[in-house]
């Protein structure tokens, strides 16, 4: 994301319309995920047992793993490339605004 020359609050605006979106996202990949468990007669608590058990072949597992990781990686270096964006945005100083009316 772009902020030069972008006022803060449109920046702000902007990472909170993003993270709502990836939020709105990740709640559809849940409700996707527990749909299939569903159709499988599974519920995530299964599965979860069943992944952290003996019984899943090892390379299944490590590819799980591996994918997983990789997923989280790539999310840490968009926060991260979001944040640094945020923060190199010079904020302008504001002049407090004082009402001119007289009593």
């Amino acid at each position: 994301m772009n902020t030069e020359g972008r006022e803060p609050e449109d920046v702000s605006r902007e990472l909170l319309r993003k993270s709502q979106e990836l939020l709105a996202q990740v709640q559809a990949m849940l409700e996707q995920t527990d749909r299939l468990y569903q159709q499988h007669g599974l519920n995530r608590d299964s599965a979860k047992r069943f992944m952290e058990s003996n019984k899943v072949p090892p390379a299944q597992k490590a590819k799980a793993e591996q994918e997983l990781e990789q997923f989280l990686q790539e999310l840490e270096r968009d926060i991260e490339r979001d944040l640094a964006n945020a923060k190199s945005t010079p904020r302008k100083a504001v002049k407090p605004k004082f009402s001119t009316l007289r009593i």
